[in-house]
């Protein structure tokens, strides 16, 4: 069973903060990468467990003229959409790709402040609510740090 918990802490909001702002900034990459290429989609997972990756970009084949000298393609899994991907052999291209990709990210700066150390959320893991600058809440069953206070439910569905 899960309890429900928040941070009240300055410092620790504060670093949280920094945390999403890097998190934001990830995504921003991957905009303005998709944006610099001409595809308005991509594939990104974000996972507690295993991070922030971005995978590719994304065409509509009805849409989108993908050069197949720059570009190879796939299908993406139950969908319409095409996976896509620099070719090595245009070397240029692939460079310019590579050097714009966003660098992975892990939540383990956001799990060291808020869950007791050492803890492993591979296993089990939490679910958060956060606004900048106001709160950061969260629900898990997992052992929490000392910053994380604990809170009713009922205040944190009302957020």
């Amino acid at each position: 069973m899960s309890n429900f918990y928040k941070i009240e802490c300055k410092d620790t909001l504060n670093l949280i903060d920094d945390f999403f702002d890097k998190r934001n900034k990830f995504y921003e990459r991957v905009v303005e990468m998709c944006e610099y290429f001409g595809f308005e989609r991509h594939q990104t997972t974000d996972h507690i467990v295993f991070g922030i990756n971005f995978s590719n970009m994304i065409a509509d084949p009805k849409k989108d003229m993908i050069d197949e000298s720059l570009w190879k393609t796939s299908r993406v899994k139950n969908s319409n959409f095409l996976a896509v991907r620099p070719r090595a052999t245009a070397k240029e291209h692939k460079a310019k790709y590579d050097s714009m990709l966003p660098k992975p990210m892990t939540y383990s700066v956001l799990n060291e402040l808020i869950l007791a150390n050492g803890v492993d959320v591979f296993f089990k893991t939490y679910g958060y609510r956060y606004k900048s600058g106001e709160y950061f809440m969260f629900e898990t069953s997992l052992p929490v740090s000392g910053v994380a206070i604990e809170i009713l439910g009922s205040e944190y569905n009302k957020s």
